[in-house]
């Protein structure tokens, strides 16, 4: 599961307003959609080089 996967489903159990529920939901709606716009060389580069932080 990446980090967005995990942020949308930790914010089904944070307890804020529906109002900053739903505004946070669309921020991570915009970051997929980002994710998706880098080209699959550099995606490939970028996870290479936070695998360190992964652990």
């Amino acid at each position: 599961m990446g980090l967005l996967e995990t942020a949308r489903d930790a914010l089904k159990d944070l307890p804020v307003s529906d109002i900053l529920r739903e505004r946070l939901s669309l921020a991570l709606d915009q970051a997929t959609a980002s994710e998706k716009k880098i080209d699959p060389e550099h995606h490939s580069q970028l996870r290479g080089a936070d695998a360190p932080l992964r652990g």
